[in-house]
């Protein structure tokens, strides 16, 4: 794995995640158990730190994870009973067509391109190459966005369920620009505010492309109930994401609190949509 990817990846994982999200995981079991089936995706579903695989069971006969870091979910696996684990179908898949490799030549390449400028890099240079790079992401992304129907295969599961994801997307590109772009700053090379507004509104642009596309492919996924969650406030990602199934299908909501880091004190209000398939797509 490319090396400034796993330090990303480090900084990111959270420690504590699994004793910090406990009354967040039943609270999200116990939604997702409210629409039974046989077949469950879990999208996005990491170390499943916030959902309880083996309560599921007591529902669903088979499940899978789906998620681009398999190694995170094979982790998540190793928390269940034996008897959910002969059971439990994992699938490596990008939802937005940037896989690990992606993200980390993404990272190589800026950080490569600075060294290389050195004290002779610009502010409109290097404005130009995030903005270069970025639309070198979207067009793969899109073209990745045409393979949708043969990624997610229509009606492949009962209830299908995708949270806390979208505000994901971008995160830790988006924390690795931001830290290239101060390091440029404390260097003295020149002031890097308005570059990091710029790039940061390019990425939401992105957003509003693939977004409606990504949402479309997951709810085709599902033969019953699409149970997607989101953080309920302005975050990049998430708010297209409420907006757009806001604007387009007929939910029942519910909100459940989220005490997402204990050290930081950081917590969410998660708006659960819950799409239920008597619906045109």
């Amino acid at each position: 794995m490319n090396n400034i990817y796993r330090q990303l990846k480090e900084k990111f994982i959270m420690k504590d995640a699994y004793s910090d999200w406990k009354d967040y995981r039943e609270s999200l079991t116990d939604i997702v158990l409210s629409y039974p089936g046989e077949k469950l995706a879990i999208v996005g579903a990491g170390r499943c730190n916030d959902i309880d695989v083996d309560r599921l069971y007591e529902t669903f006969s088979g499940i899978t994870l789906i998620d681009i870091d398999e190694e995170a979910m094979r982790e998540g696996m190793a928390r269940l009973d034996d008897v959910n684990i002969e059971k439990t179908e994992i699938k490596r898949l990008t939802l937005n067509g940037l896989y690990e490799e992606d993200i980390g030549a993404f990272c190589d390449e800026l950080l490569n391109y600075v060294r290389t400028q050195g004290n002779n890099l610009t502010k409109e240079a290097y404005e130009n190459k995030l903005l270069d790079m970025f639309d070198e992401l979207k067009n793969k992304m899109l073209s990745c966005m045409e393979l949708l129907d043969d990624r997610f295969i229509r009606g492949s599961f009962d209830v299908v369920v995708c949270n806390g994801v979208f505000s994901q997307f971008f995160s830790m590109i988006s924390y690795f620009v931001h830290s290239v772009s101060y390091s440029i700053s404390d260097a003295g090379l020149f002031d890097i505010a308005d570059i990091v507004v710029v790039a940061d509104k390019k990425l939401s642009i992105i957003n509003d492309e693939i977004i409606p596309v990504i949402i479309k492919g997951i709810i085709c996924m599902a033969e019953k109930t699409v149970i997607f969650g989101n953080e309920y406030n302005k975050a990049e990602g998430a708010y297209q994401c409420i907006k757009f199934i806001k604007d387009n299908y007929e939910t029942d909501e519910k909100i459940i609190r989220w005490k997402f880091n204990s050290k930081e004190k950081t917590e969410y209000d998660m708006l659960i949509q819950i799409i239920n398939k008597n619906i045109e797509i």
